[in-house]
């Protein structure tokens, strides 16, 4: 026993005396100390571990750092945090090679006081040694209850096998928790005595006892924990996932009987057994099984069959190919899919690959679907090759099969074969054909699909030529010839040709195509102008509508004039900005193209979202015309109201995010939670007409007002009844209002909670 060195201060002489079991007390007045302070904060696992290097493995040392925490720890008024961290030092510390004796003797009674038998327990249970074996072995028999049960979980953890006598009576204890534990602990040991004392227990079929006595057999050697697991197997009064478990050990450390064991129990009807059974197969070493498996395939159910299947896909035995192939042909759809999936993990052949695209070609649905995913994944000697070649001639059905699978394949240098398929007399082997063009053709072929796109004479094959061509243009990264073939073929083209190749055009927006649609448009044949048009109001972006404005200038159809304005109205509503903004001059230019009374209405309306000197004058010169005096009155004040934008906005939340709502821009927001009662305030600065308010909520479409309501006032201090109400929309919330709502002040209103809602204004316009 080493004896700790002579320290000079007098908390070091109460520490001693402490150690001795008299105890160190501390007057509630006295200032803390520091060596509580030092131990004071919670110590993290580097904290640790830098304690033990400093520390080391001098003998002195560890005996002054064990007597400094074992000083703190004694001290009164140590919280109970600053216990567990010196109990946690002392366990690192005292776990280094060296002696503790002198410690290892003052911790000792902690483990059989209730109040810190958890803190010796941290302080203790990391030292190795026969010396702490005998602390709690001694401590477990004069401990009771939870303390005992602790004493139980700290000889499992430290595996003591001096400890097995002590355990094994405890199996029979009326206290069900320190009878889990003890069995817990046994198997912890995993001895031979502790098995037996298991075995022994008065139900060695509870499931604590069977966890622990498979537990112990995984820790004997090979034969001893065999017989154990066979035990736990045969044992039917065991709970079937255990009896599992044990299966699951003996196909791991009896390989040379895993294949009949595995083949036994996918040929019961026990579920538990058979799952272990198939999640080994896809792992397991034992030589033979994939033969082995493949010679019984067709004797199981089929539901079985389709996970053995699948395992031996896993497993990737090309042993397997022959049963699994067999698979292919079997009734049951699931075993057949099975196969299918399998043969893609496989190693495959010329022979398989011609199975597989038999059976895309006569099945259907889902089934042919798999059957080609399948072939498209297949490796093997020859395969690439033989897709090629079987593609080249032979029962049309079977060659549309490997054309459409050479995309799937990417296999490049089939492409001319792919092109010479644009002349055979069967629709479907040129369908497939361009399918495989879509995936791989390169930029370049933009020319030989064009034509073939014109020169189809089925409708399906027109589709995918159309597909087919637009995604290889979509590959030309030179956006200045990229579309001058397709406009060239469409201005040149009948109207038979141009109606077929008027689709691509909104496909592949440009400064060309969009020019040709234009044209297409004021041309003279109605069919081709009418589709031409559709193909604009397709157009991915804003670029269209000087081209609908010069169209509803030129066009000397009244139809097509209509449509254009219309089209052009959608764009300006769905590109709306601030009001200095607005493209009034392209509106004035519109008004003038239409004696439409309610067009002409319409545009002096969105005339009054502009705030331009030009917008102003313009409307003021309409003031003279009966049929348009009042919108036009209208829309001078709204251009008037807008010269001041932009408004004073008040919240009932965030308003450091006020500013967003008008200026401009859609990808900044003002957003709330919507708790109910939330509201927007604006001040317009001067009376206003008001027919309808817009809450864009781009970038947050879902979040809208549950239930608002709005106000219009011309009293600041009184907003008066609400004018509006209604439910908020996805995308953009469109609130319409009363006839003759005139007013300076306007309040926006959520009057109702949605949990987890939220409410976003990207932008707020007026009209």
């Amino acid at each position: 026993m080493i004896s700790f060195p002579l320290l000079r201060t007098s908390c070091v002489v109460a520490t001693a005396v402490a150690l001795l079991g008299a105890g160190c007390t501390t007057p509630a007045t006295q200032a803390p100390s520091p060596v509580a302070a030092a131990v004071d904060a919670p110590a993290s696992p580097l904290e640790l571990d830098r304690t033990v290097a400093a520390v080391g493995t001098d003998r002195i040392a560890v005996n002054a750092k064990v007597a400094e925490l074992m000083a703190a720890l004694r001290q009164a008024g140590t919280s109970q945090q600053q216990r567990q961290n010196i109990c946690e030092q002392l366990g690192r510390i005292l776990g280094t090679p060296v002696e503790g004796d002198s410690a290892l003797a003052l911790l000792a009674p902690m483990l059989t006081n209730p109040a810190e038998v958890n803190m010796g327990r941290l302080a203790l249970e990391p030292v190795p040694g026969t010396a702490v074996d005998k602390l709690f072995l001694a401590a477990v028999g004069k401990a009771t209850g939870a303390t005992r049960v602790a004493l139980v979980q700290s000889i499992g953890n430290r595996q003591i096998r001096a400890a097995v006598p002590a355990l094994a009576p405890l199996l029979k204890d009326a206290d069900a928790s320190l009878s889990t534990a003890a069995a817990q602990a046994l198997g912890q040991i995993g001895t031979a005595g502790a098995l037996d004392a298991l075995a022994a227990a008065p139900n060695p079929a509870e499931r604590t006892v069977v966890d622990a006595r498979i537990a112990s057999a995984w820790q004997l050697p090979t034969v001893e924990g065999n017989v154990a697991l066979h035990a736990v197997l045969a044992d039917v009064r065991i709970a079937v996932e255990q009896r599992a478990a044990a299966l699951r050990g003996l196909l791991d450390r009896e390989p040379q009987s895993a294949t009949t064991r595995i083949i036994e129990h996918l040929s019961g009807s026990e579920l538990a057994f058979k799952q272990v059974a198939i999640e080994a197969i896809a792992s397991h070493p034992a030589p033979g099984l994939s033969a082995a498996l493949g010679a019984k395939l067709a004797s199981w159910d089929a539901s079985t069959q389709a996970a053995v299947i699948a395992a031996l896909g896993r497993k990737g035995d090309i042993a397997a190919r022959p049963s699994v192939a067999t698979a292919l042909a079997h009734e049951d759809v699931g075993v057949r899919m099975a196969a299918m999936a399998a043969l893609a993990r496989l190693p495959g052949s010329p022979e398989l690959a011609e199975r597989l695209a038999q059976v895309a070609a006569r099945s259907s649905g889902d089934e042919a679907a798999a059957a080609l995913r399948s072939l498209a994944r297949l490796t093997g000697d020859g395969v690439s090759e033989a897709i090629v070649e079987k593609a080249k001639q032979g029962e049309p059905v079977l060659r549309s099969v490997y054309l459409e699978v050479i995309g799937l394949r990417n296999q490049t240098e089939a492409l001319p074969l792919l092109f010479a398929a644009s002349d055979d007399g069967d629709v479907n082997v040129r369908a497939a054909a361009l399918t495989s063009l879509t995936d791989i053709a390169p930029a370049e072929a933009q020319g030989a699909l064009l034509r073939w796109t014109i020169n189809a004479t089925d409708g399906r094959e027109a589709t995918r030529a159309l597909r087919a061509f637009t995604s290889v243009s979509l590959r030309n990264t030179d956006l200045s010839t990229r579309d001058r073939a397709l406009v060239e073929a469409i201005d040149r083209g009948e109207p038979s040709v141009q109606l077929r190749l008027l689709p691509l055009l909104a496909r592949l927006p440009g400064v060309l195509t969009r020019e040709c649609a234009g044209r297409l448009v004021l041309g003279a044949d109605e069919r081709v102008a009418t589709a031409a048009l559709a193909q604009l109001q397709r157009w991915p972006d804003a670029t269209v509508l000087p081209l609908y404005v010069s169209i509803a200038e030129k066009t000397g159809s009244e139809t097509v004039r209509t449509s254009a304005i219309e089209g052009a109205l959608r764009l300006l509503d769905q590109g709306r900005g601030l009001p200095s903004a607005e493209q009034s001059s392209l509106v004035a230019v519109l008004f003038g193209t239409t004696k439409d009374p309610a067009l002409r209405k319409t545009l002096v309306a969105v005339l009054g979202r502009g705030a331009s000197g030009f917008a102003q004058a313009f409307v003021s010169s309409l003031q003279g015309e009966p049929e348009l005096a009042e919108a036009a009155r209208q829309a001078l004040a709204s251009i008037a109201a807008n010269q001041k934008w932009p408004p004073a906005i008040t919240t009932s939340v965030n308003p450091a995010q006020m500013a967003n709502l008008v200026d401009g821009r859609t990808n900044t927001q003002w957003r709330v939670a919507l708790e109910g009662e939330q509201w927007l305030r604006l001040d317009l600065k001067e009376s206003r007409p008001l027919q309808r308010l817009t809450l864009d909520q781009t970038g947050r479409v879902g979040d809208f007002p549950t239930q608002y309501e709005v106000f219009v006032s011309d009293d600041q201090a009184n907003a008066g009844a609400p004018v509006a109400s209604g439910s908020g929309q996805r995308d953009r919330t469109v609130i319409p209002l009363p006839a003759d709502t005139h007013g300076r002040y306007v309040t926006i209103k959520n009057s109702e909670q949605r949990e987890n809602g939220g409410w976003t204004v990207s932008e707020l316009f007026i009209d």
